[in-house]
């Protein structure tokens, strides 16, 4: 058995399971709804670039999101920490009083991808996202 390990917990990882954790950070409620920095690991079932990642990401939100008003502000290719990854901007609506803004980064590592998505309403984004650019600044995929 192998040992999963995050922050102040470990637990027993049975053989050939694999780490699909999804981990949520929120800060301080705005209006009723906190900023937040999510991120998602994935196992892939066969190899992609971060480019074909992030796409088949995009098709997905636009999927998912058709019914609240999704759009995608911008995209572009950037480097954190020596790392090639796509970052997305976009906005949605969270229900008739909220819509919120993402800042999407999209890993991939071998057979593994990693999206960091930091969350906010639209009108607060602005105000959070040098938060979330310092969090970033500290990422590392060991």
């Amino acid at each position: 058995m192998q040992q999963f390990i995050h922050n102040d917990f470990s637990i027993g990882l049975p053989d050939r399971w694999i780490d699909t954790s999804i981990i949520a950070l929120a800060g301080p409620p705005d209006r009723g709804y906190s900023p937040s920095i999510t991120v998602t690991r994935e196992k892939l079932e066969f190899q992609l670039t971060v480019r074909e990642y992030a796409s088949n990401q995009l098709a997905s939100l636009e999927a998912e999101l058709e019914e609240n008003d999704y759009e995608l502000i911008e995209e572009g290719t950037i480097t954190l920490n020596n790392t090639n990854t796509i970052a997305r901007i976009h906005t949605f609506d969270v229900n008739d009083d909220i819509k919120a803004k993402q800042m999407q980064i999209y890993f991939v590592k071998g057979s593994e991808a990693m999206t960091i998505t930091c969350t906010s309403t639209q009108e607060g984004f602005d105000d959070h996202k040098p938060y979330f650019m310092e969090a970033l600044r500290y990422f590392r995929w060991n």
